[in-house]
């Protein structure tokens, strides 16, 4: 069975150049009816949850040149903004939980894609002496706003054994030097603490920096797979039909650009937050969603799996929505900001956008200009 991240990167392999030599015609169909809830609730704007989706690349693609400031201009941005929530591209801790425990396919498969949380979580847990579940039941009663040193460190460990690492990393990084260097913990997962906290990946990199600024103790974690379970079933026949196509196989330029125009800017912490700003604009989108997944109505695959890959896309992209919305519940008239992959923009935009009491904020207005 194929892995799920190339093929995800095949999908991205898409001929924005037939598109553009075909004048990106509009079919002449009539547009589909549209459905809202016909209501308003009464409510000021100001009592409304504002939620903003920051698109971002996916960071390794720039660990070659990004400097400890390359991106010290988008966080004093995103800190004027100043969230109650961050929310970051990890799956929640007890759907890890449940893929740790899968025999199928699937679940060895979603298990290669966080090894942290499940490796980590497993040092934490023999540390504790905890189910994952016992662990999150004891986090429920914490107040994880201040605890003084060897408190966190133990909210370090009950975090990476509930399997929300992403928010272990984040209290582990409040320490100082001599507090890490003092803290019992297991040598692993020490080592992958101190590795995350450099390592070239958005939450870690934005997320982190930015929530220590703003004193929050814990990430939202989000994302979610589950729409891509149906169609991951048949991905060898797949790949095998997008290796054959001479649309789906090739590289669309429009991601050369990309990768060119983050390598140009990485380095400058101005010319970064500009191409975020590029990253996060409507003409980026179009194209994004043009070239990624409007290729999959151009292909006409005999198995019609090319429009299976893009309703997965859809479900997966619903999932984080619905999980953005139950995150929100508690926070109403807050702020959360989504630190997301710049692929799921448009998409979460438009599911957020039919929220009754969300208003959603330009990500270019936060940006600024």
């Amino acid at each position: 069975m194929a892995m799920l991240y190339p093929l995800h990167v095949t999908a991205r392999r898409a001929a924005l150049c037939a598109v553009l030599a075909a004048g990106c015609a509009r079919s002449a169909a009539p547009p589909a009816a549209r459905f809202a809830i016909d209501y308003t609730p009464p409510l000021a704007e100001a009592d409304r949850t504002q939620i903003t989706v920051l698109a971002s690349p996916h960071l390794y693609a720039l660990a070659g040149c990004l400097t400890p400031h390359s991106l010290d201009a988008v966080i004093d941005r995103l800190r004027a903004w100043h969230p109650d929530v961050i929310a970051v591209e990890n799956m929640p801790a007890a759907t890890v939980d449940l893929i740790e425990h899968r025999d199928d396919e699937f679940g060895t498969e979603l298990r290669g894609m966080y090894p942290n949380s499940i490796d980590a979580g497993h040092a934490a847990q023999g540390e504790l002496h905890v189910t994952a579940t016992r662990a999150r039941i004891e986090l429920a009663g914490l107040d994880a706003r201040a605890p003084a040193a060897e408190q966190r460190v133990h909210l370090v460990l009950l975090l990476a054994a509930a399997y929300d690492y992403p928010s272990a990393v984040l209290q582990w990084s409040y320490l100082d030097d001599a507090g890490r260097a003092a803290a019992q913990v297991p040598a692993a997962l020490r080592d992958k603490l101190e590795t995350s906290r450099a390592a070239p990946n958005e939450i870690y990199r934005i997320g982190v920096p930015l929530a220590q600024s703003l004193g929050l103790a814990r990430f939202a974690l989000v994302d979610d797979f589950g729409g891509e379970e149906l169609w991951m079933a048949h991905a060898d026949q797949f790949k095998r039909e997008v290796d054959a196509s001479p649309e789906a196989s090739k590289q669309a330029p429009f991601y050369d650009e990309v990768t060119a125009r983050g390598e140009a800017a990485c380095r400058d912490p101005s010319a970064l937050l500009a191409h975020y700003r590029w990253m996060n604009s409507p003409a980026y989108a179009r194209a994004d969603v043009a070239a990624q997944w409007g290729l999959w109505f151009r292909t006409h695959f005999a198995s019609r799996l090319d429009r299976a890959r893009y309703a997965a896309w859809e479900a997966r992209n619903l999932a984080i929505a619905s999980n953005l919305r139950k995150e929100t519940t508690l926070h109403a008239g807050q702020r959360v900001l989504v630190i997301y992959g710049a692929g799921h923009k448009p998409f979460l935009d438009a599911y957020l956008a039919q929220l009754l009491d969300v208003r959603e904020i330009s990500s270019l207005d936060v940006l600024g200009p």
